[in-house]
Protein backbone atom coordinates (compact mmCIF):
# COMPACT_ATOMS: atom_id res chain seq x y z
CA UNK A 1 0.00 0.00 0.00
CA UNK A 2 1.38 3.50 -1.20
CA UNK A 3 1.46 6.28 0.91
CA UNK A 4 -0.23 9.26 -0.62
CA UNK A 5 1.07 12.05 1.81
CA UNK A 6 3.33 14.49 0.18
CA UNK A 7 6.72 15.05 2.33
CA UNK A 8 7.86 19.01 1.82
CA UNK A 9 11.46 19.21 1.40
CA UNK A 10 13.81 22.07 1.77
CA UNK A 11 17.55 21.73 0.59
CA UNK A 12 20.10 23.90 1.34
CA UNK A 13 23.33 24.94 -0.17
CA UNK A 14 25.47 27.33 -1.54
CA UNK A 15 26.84 25.02 -4.31
CA UNK A 16 24.03 25.45 -7.49
CA UNK A 17 25.26 21.30 -8.57
CA UNK A 18 24.37 20.11 -5.48
CA UNK A 19 20.95 21.24 -5.33
CA UNK A 20 20.02 20.56 -8.17
CA UNK A 21 21.33 16.65 -7.93
CA UNK A 22 19.38 16.38 -5.08
CA UNK A 23 16.40 17.85 -6.41
CA UNK A 24 16.79 14.96 -9.48
CA UNK A 25 17.47 12.31 -7.22
CA UNK A 26 14.16 13.03 -5.30
CA UNK A 27 11.87 13.54 -7.81
CA UNK A 28 13.32 10.32 -9.33
CA UNK A 29 11.41 8.27 -6.40
CA UNK A 30 8.45 9.06 -7.97
CA UNK A 31 6.66 9.98 -4.64
CA UNK A 32 5.65 13.42 -6.02
CA UNK A 33 7.85 15.11 -2.85
CA UNK A 34 7.56 18.34 -2.81
CA UNK A 35 11.03 20.36 -3.00
CA UNK A 36 12.48 23.59 -2.94
CA UNK A 37 15.54 24.98 -2.24
CA UNK A 38 17.58 28.29 -0.74
CA UNK A 39 20.94 29.12 -1.53
CA UNK A 40 22.24 30.37 1.87
CA UNK A 41 21.15 29.56 5.53
CA UNK A 42 19.39 33.18 5.57
CA UNK A 43 17.45 32.66 2.22
CA UNK A 44 16.16 29.22 4.16
CA UNK A 45 15.03 30.98 7.26
CA UNK A 46 13.36 33.51 4.90
CA UNK A 47 11.66 30.79 3.59
CA UNK A 48 10.61 28.74 6.27
CA UNK A 49 9.12 31.63 7.86
CA UNK A 50 6.90 32.02 4.76
CA UNK A 51 6.43 28.16 3.71
CA UNK A 52 6.46 24.46 6.16
CA UNK A 53 9.28 21.80 5.57
CA UNK A 54 8.76 17.97 7.17
CA UNK A 55 12.37 17.76 6.25
CA UNK A 56 16.03 19.68 5.46
CA UNK A 57 18.81 19.29 3.72
CA UNK A 58 21.40 21.31 4.52
CA UNK A 59 24.86 21.91 3.75
CA UNK A 60 26.93 22.30 7.26
CA UNK A 61 29.62 24.54 5.56
CA UNK A 62 27.96 27.53 3.83
CA UNK A 63 29.11 31.45 3.83
CA UNK A 64 27.71 33.56 6.24
CA UNK A 65 25.25 31.39 8.39
CA UNK A 66 26.81 28.17 8.32
CA UNK A 67 24.89 25.30 7.99
CA UNK A 68 24.78 24.15 12.14
CA UNK A 69 24.30 28.08 12.66
CA UNK A 70 21.22 27.85 10.58
CA UNK A 71 20.07 24.66 12.15
CA UNK A 72 20.67 26.25 16.14
CA UNK A 73 18.29 29.37 14.60
CA UNK A 74 15.74 26.89 12.89
CA UNK A 75 15.55 25.08 16.84
CA UNK A 76 15.35 28.54 18.75
CA UNK A 77 12.56 29.89 16.33
CA UNK A 78 10.16 26.76 15.18
CA UNK A 79 10.35 24.57 18.25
Amino acid sequence: MMNTATLRILIVDDHAIVREGLVRILEGTGRGWQVAEATSGFQALEWLRRNDAQLAIVDLSMPGMSGLDLIARLRKEFA
